[in-house]
């Protein structure tokens, strides 16, 4: 029975593992959450196979400790009922053994009674014996001349049932019972003894298997004297009230442990058979025969090929020298038949609760995770920037996923205003009014976000203020490079005028110094005019060097306008940079400023362009004018000599002639000179107009750079004020 219960309860452990590690179970979890990840339905798809497991689990311990448990019961209840039978059958030997004892001791104390006497009372003994109706026969069996004199041949007294009849046998046949199975062992060992099951023809012609219960018969000196027997049918050891219990396939046989047959309740024609202990269950059965041991085999019944129970009660029998048993056989499946209902009928229950726990759970269970159904769109919603507020249905549970819902629409509420609050400034700055500020309170990393708008317009403020001034200072710069500009084209144009002027007055010098040698008087007066012309050229020519000098110094001061100009643009563009940066840091809202960025930096490059290029002409024009002015002062040097040769001349008219070649070569040389600086003057009045055209696009540029600047609204106050 222990060995059973153990073999139960490891291959169930066996079904355990195999249930909490099974491939199959596995794939269907992954199966099932691979077919929808909302919580809602996973979770309790997820609790009903936990709870299926868990059921299975417990149902199928439950199930093996309690089948185990009744099986116990249904191995103690046949050990029960083959304990009865094996009673039984002990009572019906031992009532047979008092038999036989009484009749032995009825024998010694008639030893000493007369012949006709002690036949009688015999008789009277074996006849009272018969009349039990499980004792088929009695009878006496006396050694030769023991019990009664001149009985050499023995003498026996058999009294036995005949077709519902009593009928006598006195026999002197001490040859036939001397050797016999009942008499010779009880005579050798002078104890009682029972028989194993032997055949005996009846009277009827009918053969039966009897069991003979033998008693020695001593005289009073201890002496064997003779046998007292007592038959008995084997079938009537197996019809004495014999327990089948509640099993209708049920049977009982009672064997020795030489594994004979005594009785057979379901085949009578095994009686006295020799049981073929080939197979386990037979080998098994003898051994428990033998050793006397109350034990409960299983295994295959040869006749059914059924599993059954052999349950094997050993016989307590006094007289036997061989071991008996008393085996009650069971089928299996007919003895746990009330196991295998109650096992069916706990896995029914099982059932019934697993459905009405998943049905429960899946109710409870989806109830309660409905809500995050509604927190996922809500987040995927928020998670597509969509803040607005949507009509849904409120969550009044005071639970984690209640809390969860609360905070998810104070998140969105808080998310919504701060957005809402930034789109508007943001707005604000793409139509250039920076004049906002930042009423909402932010709360944990949005400081930073506010702290960082408030950067941005405090820098916007800034840079617009400094472009703004800056704007102001080019164009008035402009201004004032036009006002140079013009009024250096206009000197240019005087300088232009008198130098053909002196072109001229040169010219006619020559032509009067040609006429000098043949008119010395004409000579004289010419000379008395060019003294005066002299005179006039050397202060025209101071005055030429003077303003050549000016518009030097002019051109140097707008040379340093000029560099302030690309300064003004370098930094225009630096400015224009920034924005555009900023511009891309605001995103989709700061394209306006962007544009605004792209319109500076390209006037600032305008601006750049034109100012390299007006120092350039300057540098040239430089270049020329201090050639210029080199030309003058040597043609200032010349006039101061002529002016004195004059004067020479009008002391001296007779050196005119030797004078005239050597003045005239002079003239020469100073009209070529002078159409250099004439060239060069008209290089830079043609640079100068350049220059004032130049300096009016500039001062468009500015103009327009001012009225794109003048868009913006600034701040008056200080921003820091607007973090409350």
């Amino acid at each position: 029975m222990k060995k059973s219960f153990k073999r139960i309860n490891f291959k169930n452990m066996k079904i355990f593992k195999g249930i909490s590690n099974n491939k199959h179970i596995r794939k269907m979890l992954n199966l099932l959450s691979s077919v929808t990840k909302k919580l809602s339905v996973k979770i309790p798809v997820l609790n009903v196979l936990a709870v299926i497991v868990i059921m299975v689990v417990v149902g199928s311990v439950i199930s093996t400790s309690t089948r185990a448990v009744v099986t116990n019961m249904v191995k103690k209840e046949i050990a029960y009922v083959a304990t009865i039978n094996a009673k039984n059958i002990e009572a019906y030997l031992e009532n047979m053994n008092v038999i036989t004892k009484n009749l032995a001791f009825s024998a010694t104390r008639l030893q000493n009674f007369n012949d006709n006497e002690v036949e009688k009372l015999l008789l009277e003994d074996l006849k009272q014996a018969v009349s039990d109706e499980k004792v088929y026969s009695a009878y006496y069996a006396f050694e030769p001349d023991k019990f009664l004199e001149d009985t050499s041949k023995g003498l026996s007294y058999r009294v036995f049932k005949n077709n519902g009849n009593i009928s006598t046998e006195i026999k002197n046949d001490y040859e036939d019972y001397r050797t016999g199975v009942y008499y010779a062992p009880t005579k050798a060992f002078k104890q009682a003894y029972i028989t194993e099951p032997y055949r005996l023809a009846l009277s009827n012609g009918q053969e039966a298997w009897l069991i003979t219960l033998s008693t020695p018969i001593l005289d009073s000196k201890g002496e064997f004297i003779g046998v007292a027997n007592c038959d008995i049918l084997s079938e009537d050891i197996v019809s004495l009230n014999y327990e089948k219990g509640e099993y209708k396939n049920s049977f009982g046989y009672v064997m020795t442990e030489n594994g004979t047959y005594i009785a057979h309740t379901q085949d009578n024609e095994k009686v006295g058979a020799v049981l073929y202990a080939g197979k386990k269950v037979e080998k098994e059965s003898i051994k428990a025969i033998k050793g006397a041991e109350i034990q409960l085999i299983e295994g295959i019944n040869p006749d059914t090929k059924r599993e059954s129970l052999y349950m094997h009660i050993p016989l307590n029998i006094s007289n036997a020298d061989i071991k008996w048993a008393s085996i009650f056989v069971v089928d299996k499946n007919e003895a746990l038949y009330a196991v295998d209902n109650i096992t069916k009928l706990m896995f029914l229950i099982s059932g019934f609760g697993i459905i009405i726990l998943a049905v429960f759970s899946i109710m409870v269970l989806r109830k309660s995770l409905m809500p995050i159904t509604s927190i996922v769109q809500r987040a995927e919603r928020m998670g597509q920037g969509q803040l607005k507020n949507v009509s849904e249905k409120s969550i009044s549970s005071n639970d984690e996923i209640g809390k969860l819902w609360n905070i998810f629409n104070e998140t969105n509420s808080i998310l919504e205003g701060y957005i809402f609050e930034i789109s508007c400034i943001l707005n604000y700055i793409s139509e250039g009014n920076l004049d906002v500020q930042l009423k909402t309170e932010y709360r944990g990393d949005f400081i930073q976000i506010r702290e960082s708008l408030i950067k941005i317009i405090t820098s916007l403020n800034d840079t617009i203020l400094e472009i703004m001034n800056t704007s102001e200072e080019v164009f008035v710069g402009a201004g004032q490079i036009s006002q140079g500009s013009q009024l250096l084209s206009c000197q240019t144009s005087i300088q232009t005028a008198s130098i053909e002027k002196i072109v001229d007055s040169i010219q006619n010098i020559s032509k009067n110094m040609k006429e000098s040698s043949d008119n010395a008087k004409k000579t004289n007066e010419l000379s008395n005019y060019a003294n005066v012309i002299m005179t006039k050229g050397k202060e025209q020519m101071e005055n030429m060097v003077e303003i050549m000098n000016q518009i030097f110094q002019t051109s140097e001061d707008i040379k340093s306008v000029v560099k302030e100009i690309d300064e003004i643009a370098f930094q225009t563009n630096i400015l224009a940079i920034n924005a555009a940066i900023e511009a891309a840091h605001a995103g989709e809202n700061g394209k306006g400023f962007s544009v605004v960025a792209s319109e500076v930096r390209s006037l600032s490059e305008k601006s750049a362009k034109a100012a390299k290029y007006t120092e350039e002409m300057l540098e040239n024009s430089n270049l020329i004018i201090k050639k210029g002015i080199n030309e003058a002062d040597i043609m200032a040097e010349i006039l101061k000599d002529l002016l004195n040769k004059s004067v020479e001349i009008n002391n001296s008219i007779e050196q005119i002639s030797l004078a005239s070649e050597c003045q005239k070569f002079e003239i020469n040389e100073t009209a070529t000179s002078i159409e250099e600086i004439s060239a060069a003057i008209n290089v830079n009045s043609a640079t100068a107009q350049e220059s004032a055209a130049a300096s009016e696009e500039l001062i468009a540029q500015a103009q327009l750079l001012k009225n794109l600047v003048n868009k913006f609204v600034l701040k008056r106050n200080n921003l820091e004020t607007d973090m409350v």
